[in-house]
């Protein structure tokens, strides 16, 4: 039997779920529905052999690949940090190097050296709705499916902004401009 997979807000919603059972077995423990995400991604990320955290979201699990992961894991080291002080190597270091861009509500993030020149190169990526935004016309994408296309004045702020912040866009297309 193949197991379905979720869809974005399904995945949000089981997650809510499974947290709310966790957090009454570990009542003491100071932890949100995000460090479940987190759990998550430090599992499949390798698998899915992704470079960029926010890939993770590209990959949809079912059900049963999240309880799996949870039912195996050892809440009772969640709140356990250690604290080291090193250098990042220079080449780590560039791949983190991103920009956060807040407009009128909405965060998004463009990696300088994004591994994925999908949609555009670079993209933007639509924190808290899970989507990709192509910078040279303002189509957003869910993995490779397009889903919506921001307003031309949303566009143009993402741009003006993304430009403040020195990244290099691509030119703009289909009537948009900068």
């Amino acid at each position: 039997m193949i197991e379905q997979k979720l869809e974005f807000f399904e995945f949000l919603d089981y997650i809510t779920i499974k947290y709310k059972i966790v957090k009454k077995k570990f009542t003491s423990l100071n932890f949100d529905e995000s460090a479940l995400i987190k759990i998550l991604m430090a599992t499949y990320l390798d698998k899915f052999e992704s470079k960029d955290a926010l890939e993770f979201y590209d990959h949809p699990l079912s059900k049963r690949e999240i309880d799996i992961v949870i039912e195996n894991y050892d809440f009772t080291q969640i709140n356990n940090e250690v604290l080291l002080e090193f250098q990042i190597p220079e080449a780590i270091e560039e791949l983190e190097k991103k920009a956060k861009i807040k407009s009128k509500g909405k965060i998004f993030i463009i990696h300088k050296n994004d591994a994925d020149p999908f949609p555009s190169n670079p993209h933007a990526h639509w924190i808290d709705t899970n989507l990709k935004i192509d910078l040279s016309n303002g189509k957003c994408y869910h993995i490779r499916k397009h889903i919506s296309t921001l307003s031309k004045k949303e566009f143009n702020e993402l741009r003006r902004k993304a430009v403040e912040l020195g990244i290099k866009l691509p030119e703009p297309k289909h009537g948009k401009s900068a």
